[in-house]
């Protein structure tokens, strides 16, 4: 069972990285527009909004990918459980044993990852400060994923290879 596990997780790592490439390259691109604002959004050219619209849908996928696939797994290697558990046990429980930064950061971007799911146009100001609010706490994730995918990469014997979050 454990092997399985591993699987998952290394396969999770890589979807990881995948999408943190493609972040970072957005992120990038649009360092110019930020602080984002009404004028800088209407503004926006259309390849502009593509990249913009990556560098959300990227978060959304990679957020889903570490909270549907990689903290489950990690949990279950962890403590050799695989039962159903509350997701906010899990967190707390992965951040008393050094896994996660902070449970509560991972809730506040899974907050702003819902919000950009639920986006209003009639409501740009929510949008812009979503954007904005990603864009400068970018560091603060990365942070939270960097020791997320450490512990993992020593539980599944990948410790010697690069950081998923580094390599390109």
């Amino acid at each position: 069972m454990d092997e399985i596990v591993k699987l998952k997780c290394a396969s999770a790592l890589a979807e990881c990285k995948k999408h943190i490439h493609r972040i970072d390259t957005a992120r990038k691109f649009l360092e110019p527009l930020f602080p984002l604002t009404e004028g800088r959004l209407n503004a926006l050219s259309d390849e502009q909004t593509a990249v913009l619209d990556q560098f959300l849908y990227r978060f959304a996928k990679l957020q889903d990918c570490i909270g549907l696939r990689l903290i489950p797994a990690v949990y279950s290697l962890l403590e050799n459980d695989t039962s159903a558990h509350p997701f906010i046990d899990i967190l707390n429980r992965l951040e008393k044993l050094g896994v996660l930064t902070s449970a509560a950061d991972w809730q506040y971007f899974r907050l702003l990852r819902n919000n950009f799911a639920h986006e209003y146009p009639e409501r740009p100001d929510d949008i812009i400060n979503g954007v904005n609010a990603l864009y400068t706490s970018w560091d603060k994730f990365t942070a939270l994923y960097s020791k997320l995918a450490a512990t993992t990469e020593k539980l599944i014997g990948m410790e010697n290879l690069e950081c998923p979050l580094h390599s390109k």
